[in-house]
Protein backbone atom coordinates (compact mmCIF):
# COMPACT_ATOMS: atom_id res chain seq x y z
CA UNK A 1 0.00 0.00 0.00
CA UNK A 2 1.21 3.49 -0.78
CA UNK A 3 2.51 5.68 1.98
CA UNK A 4 1.14 8.67 0.08
CA UNK A 5 -2.45 9.26 -0.98
CA UNK A 6 -2.61 10.74 -4.46
CA UNK A 7 -5.44 13.23 -4.83
CA UNK A 8 -6.55 14.65 -8.18
CA UNK A 9 -7.89 18.18 -8.35
CA UNK A 10 -10.63 19.41 -10.64
CA UNK A 11 -8.14 20.26 -13.37
CA UNK A 12 -6.90 16.68 -13.47
CA UNK A 13 -3.58 17.45 -11.82
CA UNK A 14 -2.50 15.14 -9.03
CA UNK A 15 -0.94 16.23 -5.80
CA UNK A 16 0.56 14.46 -2.79
CA UNK A 17 -1.43 14.47 0.42
CA UNK A 18 1.16 13.13 2.86
CA UNK A 19 0.08 12.25 6.34
CA UNK A 20 0.68 15.43 8.33
CA UNK A 21 2.75 15.41 11.53
CA UNK A 22 1.04 15.16 14.88
CA UNK A 23 -0.23 18.64 15.68
CA UNK A 24 -2.64 20.27 18.04
CA UNK A 25 -6.08 18.76 17.44
CA UNK A 26 -7.86 22.07 17.06
CA UNK A 27 -5.34 23.20 14.42
CA UNK A 28 -5.87 19.90 12.62
CA UNK A 29 -9.61 20.45 12.49
CA UNK A 30 -9.06 23.85 10.92
CA UNK A 31 -6.69 22.41 8.33
CA UNK A 32 -9.27 19.96 7.00
CA UNK A 33 -12.36 22.18 7.07
CA UNK A 34 -14.24 22.25 3.76
CA UNK A 35 -15.46 25.14 1.66
CA UNK A 36 -17.61 27.94 3.10
CA UNK A 37 -20.55 26.76 0.99
CA UNK A 38 -20.76 23.67 3.18
CA UNK A 39 -19.45 24.98 6.51
CA UNK A 40 -18.77 28.57 7.51
CA UNK A 41 -15.65 27.72 9.52
CA UNK A 42 -14.00 24.89 11.39
CA UNK A 43 -14.41 26.82 14.63
CA UNK A 44 -18.15 26.91 14.11
CA UNK A 45 -18.10 23.17 13.38
CA UNK A 46 -16.26 22.45 16.62
CA UNK A 47 -18.37 24.68 18.83
CA UNK A 48 -21.69 23.49 17.39
CA UNK A 49 -20.56 19.87 16.93
CA UNK A 50 -21.64 19.85 13.30
CA UNK A 51 -20.48 17.12 10.89
CA UNK A 52 -18.06 18.13 8.15
CA UNK A 53 -15.98 16.53 5.38
CA UNK A 54 -12.23 16.10 5.03
CA UNK A 55 -9.68 13.72 3.57
CA UNK A 56 -9.07 10.51 5.47
CA UNK A 57 -5.71 10.10 7.17
CA UNK A 58 -3.58 7.04 6.46
CA UNK A 59 -4.50 5.52 9.83
CA UNK A 60 -8.19 6.04 9.07
CA UNK A 61 -7.90 4.55 5.58
CA UNK A 62 -6.71 1.31 7.15
CA UNK A 63 -9.90 1.07 9.22
CA UNK A 64 -12.53 2.00 6.62
CA UNK A 65 -13.21 -1.60 5.64
CA UNK A 66 -14.96 -2.07 9.00
CA UNK A 67 -17.20 0.96 8.40
CA UNK A 68 -18.10 -0.21 4.90
CA UNK A 69 -18.80 -3.72 6.20
CA UNK A 70 -21.40 -2.37 8.61
CA UNK A 71 -22.84 -0.11 5.92
CA UNK A 72 -23.20 -2.91 3.36
CA UNK A 73 -24.32 -5.85 5.50
CA UNK A 74 -27.62 -5.99 3.61
CA UNK A 75 -26.45 -4.83 0.19
CA UNK A 76 -27.98 -6.97 -2.60
CA UNK A 77 -25.04 -6.64 -4.99
CA UNK A 78 -22.52 -7.75 -2.37
CA UNK A 79 -24.73 -10.73 -1.55
CA UNK A 80 -24.89 -11.64 -5.23
CA UNK A 81 -21.14 -11.32 -5.82
CA UNK A 82 -20.36 -13.62 -2.89
CA UNK A 83 -23.30 -16.03 -3.34
CA UNK A 84 -24.51 -15.26 0.18
CA UNK A 85 -27.26 -17.67 1.19
CA UNK A 86 -28.99 -15.73 4.00
CA UNK A 87 -28.99 -12.29 5.63
CA UNK A 88 -25.83 -11.22 7.42
CA UNK A 89 -27.57 -8.66 9.63
CA UNK A 90 -27.05 -10.69 12.79
CA UNK A 91 -23.51 -11.44 13.93
CA UNK A 92 -23.26 -15.18 14.59
CA UNK A 93 -20.97 -18.11 13.74
CA UNK A 94 -23.10 -18.86 10.66
CA UNK A 95 -22.68 -15.33 9.27
CA UNK A 96 -19.03 -14.81 10.18
CA UNK A 97 -17.59 -16.01 6.86
CA UNK A 98 -20.02 -13.94 4.84
CA UNK A 99 -19.12 -10.86 6.84
CA UNK A 100 -15.41 -11.51 6.34
CA UNK A 101 -16.00 -11.84 2.58
CA UNK A 102 -17.75 -8.48 2.35
CA UNK A 103 -15.04 -6.86 4.46
CA UNK A 104 -12.41 -8.39 2.17
CA UNK A 105 -14.04 -6.82 -0.90
CA UNK A 106 -14.35 -3.46 0.84
CA UNK A 107 -10.67 -3.58 1.83
CA UNK A 108 -9.73 -4.29 -1.79
CA UNK A 109 -11.81 -1.33 -3.03
CA UNK A 110 -10.30 1.06 -0.48
CA UNK A 111 -6.75 -0.01 -1.29
CA UNK A 112 -7.31 0.13 -5.04
CA UNK A 113 -8.86 3.60 -4.95
CA UNK A 114 -5.95 4.82 -2.85
CA UNK A 115 -3.36 3.36 -5.23
CA UNK A 116 -5.17 4.78 -8.28
CA UNK A 117 -5.03 8.29 -6.87
CA UNK A 118 -8.68 8.52 -5.87
CA UNK A 119 -10.16 10.77 -3.22
CA UNK A 120 -10.89 8.99 0.04
CA UNK A 121 -13.13 11.33 1.99
CA UNK A 122 -14.74 10.99 5.40
CA UNK A 123 -17.65 12.78 7.03
CA UNK A 124 -16.84 13.25 10.70
CA UNK A 125 -18.86 14.27 13.71
CA UNK A 126 -16.78 16.46 16.06
CA UNK A 127 -17.12 15.85 19.76
CA UNK A 128 -18.16 18.77 21.99
CA UNK A 129 -15.22 21.13 22.54
CA UNK A 130 -15.49 20.88 26.31
CA UNK A 131 -14.69 17.18 26.15
CA UNK A 132 -11.43 17.67 24.21
CA UNK A 133 -8.10 18.37 25.91
CA UNK A 134 -5.85 20.99 24.34
CA UNK A 135 -3.17 18.48 23.32
CA UNK A 136 -5.56 15.75 22.19
CA UNK A 137 -4.97 13.92 18.94
CA UNK A 138 -7.50 14.36 16.13
CA UNK A 139 -8.78 10.82 16.71
CA UNK A 140 -9.93 11.92 20.16
CA UNK A 141 -11.84 14.92 18.77
CA UNK A 142 -14.21 13.37 16.26
CA UNK A 143 -15.86 10.19 15.04
CA UNK A 144 -15.99 9.02 11.42
CA UNK A 145 -19.64 8.59 10.49
CA UNK A 146 -19.38 7.97 6.75
CA UNK A 147 -16.90 7.67 3.91
CA UNK A 148 -16.81 7.99 0.12
CA UNK A 149 -14.35 6.59 -2.42
CA UNK A 150 -14.12 8.67 -5.61
CA UNK A 151 -12.23 7.59 -8.72
CA UNK A 152 -11.08 10.53 -10.89
CA UNK A 153 -11.32 10.66 -14.68
CA UNK A 154 -9.25 8.07 -16.53
CA UNK A 155 -8.77 5.95 -13.41
CA UNK A 156 -10.89 2.82 -13.06
CA UNK A 157 -10.66 -0.65 -11.56
CA UNK A 158 -9.96 -2.62 -14.73
CA UNK A 159 -7.47 -4.92 -16.41
CA UNK A 160 -5.61 -1.84 -17.65
CA UNK A 161 -4.50 -1.32 -14.07
CA UNK A 162 -3.63 -4.96 -13.34
CA UNK A 163 -0.35 -4.10 -11.59
CA UNK A 164 -2.24 -1.84 -9.19
CA UNK A 165 -4.93 -4.48 -8.68
CA UNK A 166 -2.33 -7.06 -7.71
CA UNK A 167 -0.75 -4.62 -5.24
CA UNK A 168 -4.20 -4.08 -3.74
CA UNK A 169 -4.71 -7.81 -3.17
CA UNK A 170 -6.59 -8.88 -6.30
CA UNK A 171 -5.13 -12.40 -6.36
CA UNK A 172 -6.21 -13.07 -2.78
CA UNK A 173 -9.65 -11.66 -3.54
CA UNK A 174 -9.99 -13.84 -6.65
CA UNK A 175 -9.06 -16.96 -4.69
CA UNK A 176 -11.65 -16.10 -2.05
CA UNK A 177 -14.45 -15.29 -4.52
CA UNK A 178 -13.88 -18.17 -6.90
CA UNK A 179 -14.59 -18.14 -10.62
CA UNK A 180 -18.34 -17.63 -10.27
CA UNK A 181 -17.96 -14.62 -8.00
CA UNK A 182 -15.34 -13.12 -10.28
CA UNK A 183 -17.62 -13.52 -13.34
CA UNK A 184 -20.50 -11.87 -11.51
CA UNK A 185 -18.51 -8.86 -10.34
CA UNK A 186 -15.78 -8.31 -12.94
CA UNK A 187 -17.68 -9.39 -16.06
CA UNK A 188 -21.45 -9.20 -15.65
CA UNK A 189 -21.56 -6.14 -13.40
CA UNK A 190 -18.89 -4.23 -15.32
CA UNK A 191 -20.52 -4.92 -18.70
CA UNK A 192 -24.07 -3.88 -17.80
CA UNK A 193 -23.01 -0.69 -16.02
CA UNK A 194 -20.56 0.29 -18.77
CA UNK A 195 -23.27 -0.04 -21.44
CA UNK A 196 -25.73 1.94 -19.34
CA UNK A 197 -23.29 4.77 -18.64
CA UNK A 198 -22.21 5.04 -22.28
CA UNK A 199 -25.75 5.12 -23.68
CA UNK A 200 -27.03 7.39 -20.92
CA UNK A 201 -24.39 10.06 -21.57
CA UNK A 202 -24.88 9.82 -25.31
CA UNK A 203 -28.65 10.33 -25.07
CA UNK A 204 -28.07 13.45 -22.93
CA UNK A 205 -25.51 14.85 -25.40
CA UNK A 206 -22.87 14.93 -22.68
CA UNK A 207 -19.48 15.58 -24.27
CA UNK A 208 -17.56 13.61 -21.65
CA UNK A 209 -17.29 9.85 -21.90
CA UNK A 210 -17.80 7.62 -18.86
CA UNK A 211 -14.02 7.34 -18.53
CA UNK A 212 -13.73 11.13 -18.40
CA UNK A 213 -16.12 11.35 -15.47
CA UNK A 214 -15.77 11.05 -11.72
CA UNK A 215 -17.06 7.69 -10.47
CA UNK A 216 -18.40 6.98 -6.99
CA UNK A 217 -16.82 3.61 -6.28
CA UNK A 218 -18.24 3.25 -2.78
CA UNK A 219 -20.05 5.35 -0.20
CA UNK A 220 -21.36 4.18 3.15
CA UNK A 221 -22.60 5.44 6.49
CA UNK A 222 -22.04 3.77 9.84
CA UNK A 223 -25.42 2.54 11.17
CA UNK A 224 -25.00 4.64 14.31
CA UNK A 225 -24.80 7.81 12.21
CA UNK A 226 -27.50 7.23 9.60
CA UNK A 227 -30.08 9.96 9.18
CA UNK A 228 -27.62 12.79 9.88
CA UNK A 229 -27.13 13.85 6.27
CA UNK A 230 -23.54 12.60 6.08
CA UNK A 231 -23.95 11.04 2.63
CA UNK A 232 -25.27 14.36 1.33
CA UNK A 233 -22.27 16.18 2.81
CA UNK A 234 -19.86 13.81 1.09
CA UNK A 235 -21.54 14.12 -2.30
CA UNK A 236 -21.86 17.90 -2.14
CA UNK A 237 -18.19 18.17 -1.18
CA UNK A 238 -17.30 16.30 -4.36
CA UNK A 239 -19.45 18.68 -6.43
CA UNK A 240 -17.66 21.64 -4.82
CA UNK A 241 -14.27 20.04 -5.47
CA UNK A 242 -14.91 19.69 -9.20
CA UNK A 243 -17.98 21.79 -10.05
CA UNK A 244 -17.90 21.41 -13.85
CA UNK A 245 -17.29 17.66 -13.92
CA UNK A 246 -19.62 14.79 -14.72
CA UNK A 247 -20.30 12.33 -11.89
CA UNK A 248 -21.45 8.73 -12.29
CA UNK A 249 -22.69 6.13 -9.82
CA UNK A 250 -24.79 3.00 -9.63
CA UNK A 251 -27.13 2.47 -6.71
CA UNK A 252 -28.35 -0.95 -5.54
CA UNK A 253 -31.45 0.02 -3.55
CA UNK A 254 -34.49 2.19 -4.37
CA UNK A 255 -33.99 4.19 -1.15
CA UNK A 256 -30.44 5.23 -2.01
CA UNK A 257 -31.50 5.99 -5.58
CA UNK A 258 -34.07 8.47 -4.24
CA UNK A 259 -31.42 10.13 -2.05
CA UNK A 260 -29.10 10.58 -5.02
CA UNK A 261 -31.95 12.04 -7.07
CA UNK A 262 -32.47 14.68 -4.36
CA UNK A 263 -28.78 15.58 -4.76
CA UNK A 264 -29.17 16.25 -8.47
CA UNK A 265 -28.42 12.86 -10.03
CA UNK A 266 -30.59 11.71 -12.92
CA UNK A 267 -31.66 8.13 -13.47
CA UNK A 268 -30.22 6.81 -16.73
CA UNK A 269 -31.34 3.19 -16.65
CA UNK A 270 -32.32 0.38 -14.32
CA UNK A 271 -30.48 -2.86 -15.08
CA UNK A 272 -30.55 -6.23 -13.35
CA UNK A 273 -27.87 -8.64 -12.15
CA UNK A 274 -28.51 -12.34 -11.67
CA UNK A 275 -32.00 -12.42 -13.12
CA UNK A 276 -33.39 -15.93 -12.74
CA UNK A 277 -30.86 -16.74 -10.00
CA UNK A 278 -31.44 -14.30 -7.13
CA UNK A 279 -34.16 -12.00 -5.86
CA UNK A 280 -33.99 -8.25 -5.48
CA UNK A 281 -32.27 -8.79 -2.11
CA UNK A 282 -29.40 -10.67 -3.76
CA UNK A 283 -30.27 -13.95 -2.06
CA UNK A 284 -31.01 -17.19 -3.96
CA UNK A 285 -34.51 -17.32 -5.46
CA UNK A 286 -36.45 -19.13 -8.14
CA UNK A 287 -39.47 -18.61 -10.32
CA UNK A 288 -41.16 -15.21 -10.30
CA UNK A 289 -39.18 -14.14 -7.23
CA UNK A 290 -35.86 -14.41 -9.09
CA UNK A 291 -36.07 -10.87 -10.43
CA UNK A 292 -32.37 -10.17 -10.00
CA UNK A 293 -30.55 -7.38 -8.19
CA UNK A 294 -31.56 -3.90 -9.43
CA UNK A 295 -28.85 -1.42 -10.36
CA UNK A 296 -29.84 2.19 -10.85
CA UNK A 297 -27.25 3.87 -13.08
CA UNK A 298 -27.23 7.62 -12.47
CA UNK A 299 -25.45 10.75 -13.70
CA UNK A 300 -24.90 14.31 -12.50
CA UNK A 301 -23.89 16.54 -15.39
CA UNK A 302 -24.20 20.12 -16.53
CA UNK A 303 -27.05 20.73 -18.94
CA UNK A 304 -25.75 20.81 -22.50
CA UNK A 305 -27.36 21.79 -25.79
Amino acid sequence: MKLVTRVSDSSGNAGNAKHPPRINAQSRLRRFSISPTLMSSSTQSRNNAKPYVREATLEEIRTLDELFLLAFLDDPAFYYFWSIQSSLSHDSPTTQQGRENIKHLCRFMVDTVQLLGGRIMVAVVPKPEGSISEDADVSDCEVIGASALWLPPHQRISWWTIVTLVRAGFIQLLLAMGLEGYKRMAVEYKEVTARSFESGLSVRNVRETPDESWYLQLIGTHPAHQGKGLMSLLVREAFAHSPTSVFLLDSTTPNSMVRYAHLGFEMMEEVRLGKGVVGSDGLPASGEEATGVPLFCMVKAQKQE
